[in-house]
């Protein structure tokens, strides 16, 4: 994808702790595609995706290209963590530390948000090829896909090493967005943290949810609120 940045399959070339892989072009992640090209539509047309899930906040989201045929599922709430503070979001981060914020936010809102829950009872019905993706494609939807790891069964271990690939426009359309917007270059390699993706946040988002659960499947079914059922119906269509 020349526009989309960040898409890829899901979970591509791992295997469940019961030896099965996700069926090939089931589940894909990705960035915005608000900028996507007449190329990037092609190929989306052309993998049959039947859903996007737009993990965004109303304010972050562009005008979809018309050419992209697909059905959309948004979510008209407020996901940002609460932690109030008078001050710009951005000079609060730079005075807490970007990797600091990164680690809460992984650690103590992303696995309990009420924007995952909302994603996660749609998506856990789905039996066509379908899309996540949320501003980048690394935070929301590095939360949302690996709850649909564990409920498919991966290894801690392989959804840490799904959630650490990252495609490197990533950074790049950051820096340059950062830019625009004025920031200085010393508090733009300040807020990097904030633009990539590290082991440690996908392992404190598995810390958050062991540290108040006994295990991964009463985080499931008690915080996300799946059912034994629908998770079985999911791992039948998604696994091979």
């Amino acid at each position: 994808m020349d526009k989309i940045l960040n898409f890829r399959p899901l979970a591509e070339g791992l295997y469940t702790k019961q030896n099965k892989k996700i069926k090939e072009g089931m589940v894909f992640r990705s960035g915005a595609p608000d900028r996507a090209t007449e190329d990037d539509i092609k190929e989306l047309h052309e993998h049959h995706i039947n859903h996007i899930y737009d993990l965004r906040r109303d304010i972050e989201r562009g005008k979809l290209n018309p050419n992209i045929y697909i059905d959309v599922i948004s979510y008209e709430m407020s996901h940002e963590p609460s932690k109030p503070s008078s001050k710009p979001f951005v000079e609060t981060v730079l005075e807490q530390g970007a990797d600091h914020h990164m680690q809460f936010i992984y650690e103590s809102y992303l696995p309990f948000s009420k924007l995952v829950k909302s994603a996660m009872h749609d998506i856990i019905h789905e039996k066509e090829p379908f899309l996540i993706h949320c501003a980048a494609g690394k935070d929301r939807t590095g939360a949302v896909a690996a709850i649909m790891m564990l409920v498919l069964g991966f290894s801690e271990e392989d959804i840490i090493n799904e959630y650490v690939k990252i495609d490197p426009k990533v950074i790049e359309y950051a820096i340059g967005v950062m830019r625009g917007q004025g920031h200085s270059e010393e508090n733009i390699q300040a807020l990097m943290p904030m633009h990539t993706v590290k082991r440690a946040y996908m392992e404190k988002f598995i810390e958050g949810v062991k540290t108040k659960y006994s295990s991964y499947n009463d985080y499931l079914t008690n915080e996300i609120g799946l059912t034994e059922e629908s998770m079985a119906s999911f791992r039948k269509h998604l696994l091979t």
